[in-house]
């Protein structure tokens, strides 16, 4: 069987209109957390290795900005991710709902490609709450309607990669999606091969990203779980340390004799190796819960996967494809067109900002000349 060209899903340009927006909500995530960085004291919570490398890395730029270009260039990047965010966030529940209604008809390289796009929209999507903490924290009504077409969203595409692990995947490509699914419905056994272990990684992914996300959007769901690390974990920890130190203390202080030169040289490699453990886990705790781990380690490496998988498909159904994919149409210039709404607005934005800030920081500067004369 032939895969009829269909450019208004597969094109070129859909491609690079979801690939581009990725790319600019990853950018503007690494040079904002990188902003924010700068503003780091010694006070703060200890940092991470992959929050040192963003230092180092502004260190390294030819050019600084002060701290008012900083606090505007702050401001600016997450307005533009916040229109990022929503426009993803409506496309991708989209570009799901369409291929879920018309999946009797679809070819399945063609439901293939809707959840690739999909998937691309959602790491723009989850990438930039990791930005908008502050928005949220501010605003506690918007989650909420956030969280269910978060849900909406999050469940069309795990049940859609789900029947992707169909061990024939890429060899039914021509044949309709409805073939694939009814296969997986009458017999689950089916899921297997290399399409199941990528069907599972995956899973993985979409169910540690939308968890990540609702823990930006609600934080206090994760405050009890660093009480408790902080309050129980690491004070019993502490507690054994302490008791293993007064005991080897004391065989030190006991009878010399080869057992006891045995016992004392195995317990201090056991200590040795429980002080390893410790700051392995205390340090562990901070990285996990960092931005900069997110962004640089989970969200580069769902952006990566994503652009994998697309190219992997169109390989695939290249050598049965009828027609021409690539074909420039308006189905292809929209999706390149709709980046140009938030690039718009950041200019506005700049502005509206940087004439806000500048009134504040006037208003603050008079009144602390107005505290110096009164002084004098």
């Amino acid at each position: 069987m032939r895969i009829e060209a269909d450019p208004d899903i597969s094109g070129i340009g859909v491609i690079l209109g979801f690939v581009l927006t990725a790319s600019l909500t990853l950018i503007s995530a690494i040079f904002a957390l990188t902003l924010d960085l700068t503003e780091y004291v010694e006070e703060s919570p200890p940092l991470s290795p992959f929050d040192s490398f963003l230092r180092l890395l502004y260190r390294c730029l030819p050019w600084k900005l002060n701290r008012l270009r900083r606090k505007i260039a702050k401001k600016v990047l997450q307005s533009f991710v916040l229109s990022l965010s929503d426009q993803q966030l409506i496309t991708g529940i989209a570009i799901l709902s369409a291929g879920w209604i018309r999946h009797r008809e679809e070819k399945l390289y063609h439901f293939a490609m809707i959840m690739d796009l999909a998937w691309m929209s959602s790491n723009a999507h989850l990438l930039s709450l990791e930005l908008l903490r502050e928005h949220f924290a501010k605003h506690h009504q918007t989650p909420y309607w956030r969280v269910t077409l978060m849900g909406c969203n999050f469940v069309m595409l795990f049940v859609a990669n789900f029947y992707s692990g169909v061990a024939t995947w890429y060899d039914d490509f021509a044949y309709p999606a409805q073939c694939n699914i009814d296969a997986v419905n009458d017999d689950p056994s089916v899921i297997g091969g290399e399409s199941a272990r990528y069907t599972y990684a995956t899973m993985v992914l979409l169910v540690h990203g939308y968890i990540r996300a609702v823990v930006v959007l609600f934080p206090s769901l994760l405050q009890p779980l660093a009480a408790y690390y902080r309050d129980s974990i690491l004070q019993r920890l502490d507690r054994y340390f302490d008791r293993g130190i007064r005991c080897h203390s004391k065989m030190s202080q006991s009878h010399q004799s080869l057992v006891v030169d045995i016992k004392r040289m195995l317990l201090g490699l056991i200590l040795g190796l429980y002080e390893l453990s410790y700051t392995t886990i205390d340090r562990g705790f901070y990285i996990v819960r960092s931005s900069a781990w997110s962004v640089l380690v989970i969200d580069t490496f769902w952006f990566a996967y994503g652009n994998w998988i697309i190219w992997v498909d169109r390989a695939y159904a290249r050598e049965n494809m009828e027609g021409d994919e690539d074909k420039w149409g308006f189905g292809q210039l929209l999706p390149l067109l709709l980046i140009g709404l938030p690039l718009l607005s950041i200019t506005d934005s700049y502005y509206q900002i940087r004439c806000k800030v500048l009134k504040t920081t006037e208003g603050s500067l008079s009144d602390h000349n107005l505290e110096l004369k009164i002084y004098q």
